[in-house]
């Protein structure tokens, strides 16, 4: 993951957990296998720590044929809900049909971000891509 820092936080039941802080509104790059590059269709798990704000989900999607802006992806939000202060660690999951995945030398990558409103950031344990299709 890019652009975070490695925290520990104390959660609801006393348990200290190792985990990243993600500043507001920074995206966090993954790496992933050239299976991913060609795909559109993914799923995003995020365990993260319920505090406060209003989540949104930024992505880079796939410009539509016949479309063009000068660049390859444009970018698109979800609203995800707001959280509930308990705490504790939640699992947020997030399905794609048009995720842009980037190509590069060794692996893709695919630039997403996880935004709240109270500006502060949020604590990230674990974040997974996977085929959608492993959903249904």
């Amino acid at each position: 993951a890019a652009y975070t820092e490695y925290a520990e936080v104390i959660d609801a039941s006393g348990q200290k957990s190792l985990c990243r802080f993600i500043p507001n509104g920074r995206y966090i790059g993954l790496y992933t296998d050239k299976t991913m590059i060609n795909r559109k269709d993914v799923a995003i798990d995020f365990t993260y720590l319920d505090t406060e704000g209003d989540l949104t989900f930024q992505y880079n999607s796939v410009i539509p044929d016949g479309k063009s802006d000068g660049i390859e992806y444009a970018l698109k939000e979800i609203n995800c809900g707001k959280m509930t202060n308990t705490r504790t660690w939640k699992t947020l999951s997030i399905k794609l049909d048009d995720a842009q995945f980037r190509e590069s030398l060794l692996m893709s990558g695919s630039d997403f971000c996880l935004m709240t409103t109270n500006g502060r950031g949020f604590y990230v344990k674990k974040v997974e891509i996977v085929g959608a299709d492993l959903y249904d």
